[in-house]
């Protein structure tokens, strides 16, 4: 019996035996089987006082077979006897009035659960232009890195207490642009090379390995690209003499491919009509670029 889910089964067997008495006292002398009479109707003494035992007959009732009810659903595992091996029958059985009440034990465990947890801890490089004309901007794609750990859950089914194993690494994993790689080093973020852009300088050429533990927060990891700006200078050389007026003079500076604002395109301007009021013939002058580019201009 389990206590709010199963009751016993009880199995009775009745037995009988017919004494056969005689005398003014009304003693037993002996048994029937099967009431066979004498001609003068007496009772014939089939099992003689000595054997009384073996009179006893099965008047009713019995011990039939008896399945073992299924308790799944309650969170036990399947029925076993004493030694463990499945009972899913307890046996018919053949009592006799010589054999005293019987109490069979069928055993049910709790069925026991088990299954894999998951967690992970995440790191995200962001490459950003700190400066410049493209500033704040993405200036590469994210990397993502995920370092997964597992534990073991088992769950007592009757209960429903859990037991929960310890924390286990299983991998480490970077995912850059669209490709993941499963790093040798299962326990720690990979260090990752910042990438090249022409013109930048990271603040962080690699950004480095790192442990990971298990439930901690996200991390977020900023990569700066930073530029420097770049001049243009002008000269103005006498074409009759060959002497240089002005040696590289500055008309201003910006960052690559940052727009040449159009106050620097009329100083340019200016330059040559200042010459030409002193009486100097313009006999060429360089087109400005559209931008500044990645280096100095003269």
């Amino acid at each position: 019996m389990i206590e709010g889910v199963t009751e016993p089964v009880i199995q009775q067997a009745t037995f009988t035996r017919q004494a056969i008495v005689a005398g003014p006292h009304h003693q037993i002398i002996g048994y029937t089987l099967n009431q066979q009479r004498d001609q003068n109707g007496n009772y014939l003494v089939e099992i003689p006082l000595a054997n009384a035992d073996q009179a006893w007959k099965l008047e009713k009732g019995g011990w039939p077979a008896s399945p073992n009810p299924d308790l799944q659903k309650y969170g036990y595992a399947a029925p076993e006897d004493t030694k463990g091996n499945p009972y899913p029958v307890v046996a018919d059985g053949h009592p006799t009035a010589l054999v005293p009440s019987e109490s069979v034990k069928v055993y049910y465990q709790p069925r026991i659960t088990s299954k894999e947890e998951q967690a992970q801890s995440l790191r995200t490089i962001h490459y950003v232009y700190a400066n410049g004309p493209r500033k704040g901007e993405t200036a590469a794609p994210d990397v993502q890195q995920v370092v997964t750990f597992a534990r073991s859950l088992t769950t007592n089914e009757v209960t429903k207490e859990v037991n929960r194993g310890d924390w286990h690494v299983l991998q480490s994993e970077t995912i850059k642009a669209g490709q993941s790689v499963i790093e040798s080093d299962p326990t720690s973020f990979a260090a990752v090379i910042s990438p090249s852009i022409k013109g930048y300088t990271p603040d962080q050429t690699v950004v480095a390995n790192e442990l990971a533990s298990q439930g901690e927060q996200p991390i977020e990891v900023t990569v700066n690209y930073t530029t420097e700006p770049h001049e243009i200078t002008y000269s103005v050389i006498d074409d009759a003499t060959g002497l240089t007026l002005i040696n590289h003079a500055q008309l201003g500076s910006g960052y690559a491919n940052e727009q040449i604002p159009l106050a620097m395109r009329e100083d340019y301007q200016n330059v040559s009509a200042h010459y030409e009021q002193l009486g100097y013939k313009l006999v060429s002058q360089e087109t400005l670029p559209a931008a500044f580019a990645d280096h100095d201009l003269m």
